[in-house]
C-alpha cells in the first residue's frame, strides 16, 4: 500500500522524496535513525506523526499505516 502526493506538496513519511509512502520510506528512515543514513528529503518528511521531531513514533506510524490499515501520513507535514 503507498500514497502518493502530487508535485507541489511534501508528504510526511516520503523520507526518501520518491512521491509515495512504501516499504522504502521505512528502511530509509531506519537507517537514518539507527545506522548513520542520510537525512529525510526534505528532513520534515521524517517528521510522520507531525509531533515536532523525528523518531521511533514515526517509524511506528509508517508501520500502522502500511501493514495494520492505520491512517495515511498527513500531507504538507513541513511549514
Amino acid at each position: 500500500m503507498s500514497f502518493t502526493a502530487t508535485a507541489d506538496e511534501v508528504v510526511c513519511g516520503d523520507v526518501n522524496n520518491d512521491e509515495g509512502v512504501n516499504i522504502a520510506d521505512l528502511t530509509y528512515l531506519v537507517a537514518y535513525l539507527f545506522g548513520g543514513g542520510s537525512e529525510p528529503v526534505p528532513l520534515c518528511s521524517g517528521d510522520v506523526n507531525n509531533d515536532g521531531e523525528i523518531n521511533i513514533a514515526d517509524l511506528t506510524t509508517i508501520i500502522l499505516h502500511l501493514f495494520e490499515g492505520g491512517p495515511a501520513p498527513g500531507p504538507n507535514c513541513c511549514p
